[in-house]
Order: C-alpha cells, then structure tokens, then sequence
C-alpha cells in the first residue's frame, strides 16, 4: 500500500480545461487500478490556504530558533507544517496543473512555498541544494497548449537564422 497525494490546481469545471478533465481521469483510474493505496485529495483552491508571506517566514524562523511566537504566527506555523508533513508522508505525488501561460495558478506556488523548507525538504551544500524528501514518485498532468508549442518553435527557428 502506498500513501498517494493528489494535488489539484485548477478551479474550473471538467468541461471546460482539460487540466481538469486529465486529472479527473486519473484519479479515477488510479483509484480503480489501487484500491489498496491510501488517497488524500488538496483542491488547493478549496483550501485557500493563507500566503506564504512575511508572517509564515517570520513564524517558521522563530519556531525554528525556539523563540516566542504571536498566535498569528502559531495558527500560520501550524498550517504551513500540517502541509509539509502530509507531502512528506506520501509516498507518490501527482499535481494537476493548468497552463495559465506556463507557469501554473498563484495557488501552485504557494504550495511550493510551504514544502520548500530548508533542512527539510532540501539542504544547502557547496555544490548546490540537495534534495531530502527521498524518493518520491511525482507526476505533472498539465495541459499545454499546442499553439504556444508552435508559437516557441517559430520563434526559436527565427532566433537561430538571425
């Protein structure tokens, strides 16, 4: 059995971004193929989950020091860490992304924000960070759009005749 985490990034209907639609389908094969697997769903625009701002760093810092922390910073710790904890648990990661211009949706990033905690999920070394998560299986499923393809292939082909 293995602790899967679902990630969905995207608000809008099935019927109208096939980010959604490609996530819906895997998830339900998924779930039918391993049904002894342990499934936790983030519908991230559900959660609306607080910024990763000034607060959260403020917070995780002084945690990270033992020093006092304000309630605000204990109620954005404490979310900040459940988050972390759940990633690190799961043994397999899939996010369902929307292109939104190739980079995703705000809701992504804030994400990322949380489960990137120095000492944590990476260490910094003289030859770059390294990752310690350990081995996790992580899948994309993101819809790109095949005339922004286009788009980037024209526009490379014109940048190496100049």
């Amino acid at each position: 059995m293995s602790k899967v985490l679902f990630v969905k990034s995207n608000d809008r209907p099935a019927d109208q971004a096939i980010s959604v639609k490609m996530y819906e389908t895997f998830l339900n094969a998924y779930k039918e193929a391993n049904s002894s697997d342990e499934i936790t769903e983030l519908d991230l625009f559900e959660l609306n989950l607080p910024y990763y701002g000034n607060t959260a760093i403020t917070a995780l810092y002084k945690r990270n020091q033992g020093m006092e922390l304000t309630e605000e910073e204990v109620e954005i710790a404490d979310i900040v860490q459940q988050y972390l904890n759940q990633f690190l648990a799961a043994d397999k990661v899939v996010f369902g992304l929307p292109a939104m211009e190739r980079n995703g949706s705000g809701t992504i990033g804030n994400l990322y924000f949380y489960l990137a905690q120095a000492g944590t999920t990476f260490k910094y070394t003289a030859e770059g960070p390294v990752g310690l998560a350990g081995d996790k299986k992580w899948l994309y499923l993101m819809h790109a759009d095949p005339i922004m393809h286009c788009l980037e292939w024209k526009l490379a082909k014109w940048l190496r005749n100049t």
